[in-house]
């Protein structure tokens, strides 16, 4: 417990003061947000005071949890979709038909309404960004139209790809009972090789152990994909495609390491993955993610896959075929 001098407002002077954790109620939107924080409080009356930047923080936070109940863009995310096109907030608002100073304060934090959130979005796919600038590119400079047009041009078609059209529909045993999100699997790869690099195989281990222990304690997966069984142990749906996404998209960065006969792929972060907040998953679902982290620090990719195929998941399903998640009752995995 930390004490210090505050001028506490109930006892008009100076007095010592304690901090104490609390929670926070705060309005936002009709929709009421408690967040923990942390206070000075008078060890004489026992008034909390707190201080404009204090205040401002916890409003940030609030916001945050916001966004985050309603799926709205973090002012990071709708930073990078703007830049992507090499766009600056001009330009960028003139094309959606919005004012710049608008722009400006989303990307500072202040909250987007619903249809400007839906707008937005829209323009991390090329295709739709390629309709706004049939539509308003005449607004831009012809250096700006350029910019625009070539990242459109670049795009290749596993950036266009949607994902989610590949996966099992719905959410059921195949998926954990959540439907696939690309973000969430996003974090989770990148919860694994931000610490070191991890080679591909393990990494296609160690997804699979993550979800299936949270489904085995939860009865939800935490990123929603499917697994399908291989020769060489269980392996997300469309693995390689969601490699080429993820590296396409610049969060993580795939290197070739040679291991005496063979050349293995690791996966890295990459030059995008700062845009990924990993602290804002639920606190079980970080602990999974380490606890698998720690289990199988030690393991070689070769020991990670040998220990899957001992698994009643890999054994009683058929060649190829996709997993039930069903089987996480039986994971040999302590916790």
């Amino acid at each position: 417990m930390t004490r210090k001098q505050i001028i506490c407002p109930n006892c008009a002077t100076e007095r010592k003061a304690k901090q104490e954790k609390r929670e926070e109620t705060y309005t936002v939107r009709g929709q009421e947000i408690t967040i923990p924080v942390v206070v000075d409080v008078c060890t004489s009356c026992g008034e909390s005071v707190f201080n404009p930047e204090q205040d401002q923080a916890l409003m940030e936070r609030a916001y945050a949890e916001y966004r985050r109940r309603r799926g709205l863009l973090r002012p990071k995310e709708i930073k990078s979709i703007r830049e992507r096109y090499g766009l600056n907030q001009k330009s960028f608002a003139t094309l959606l038909g919005m004012g710049r100073a608008t722009i400006a304060r989303y990307e500072n934090g202040s909250l987007q309404d619903d249809a400007h959130d839906q707008l937005i979005r829209m323009c991390a796919k090329p295709q739709n960004m390629k309709v706004l600038l049939d539509d308003r590119g005449h607004l831009l400079s012809s250096h700006e139209k350029r910019c625009v047009r070539q990242e459109i041009e670049n795009a290749t078609l596993i950036e266009r790809l949607d994902i989610s059209s590949l996966m099992p529909d719905g959410a059921d045993e195949y998926t954990g009972f959540r439907l696939f999100d690309y973000f969430r699997y996003v974090k989770a790869v990148l919860w694994f090789c931000c610490i070191k690099p991890v080679p591909a195989t393990k990494m296609n281990k160690l997804l699979f152990y993550s979800d299936f222990l949270h489904f085995k304690q939860r009865a939800v997966s935490i990123t929603g994909v499917a697994y399908r069984k291989r020769d060489y142990g269980p392996v997300p749906e469309h693995y390689g495609i969601l490699r080429e996404m993820m590296e396409a998209d610049g969060y993580i960065s795939l290197q070739e390491v040679q291991y005496y006969d063979f050349v293995a792929v690791e996966y890295c972060p990459g030059p995008r993955s700062d845009e990924i907040e990993l602290d804002d998953m639920d606190e079980f679902e970080e602990y999974i993610l380490q606890h698998v982290a720690t289990y199988f620090k030690g393991h070689s990719a070769k020991q990670v896959s040998d220990k899957s195929h001992q698994e009643r998941a890999w054994l009683e399903t058929h060649s190829r075929a996709l997993i039930s998640y069903r089987f996480a009752e039986y994971l040999d995995l302590p916790i």
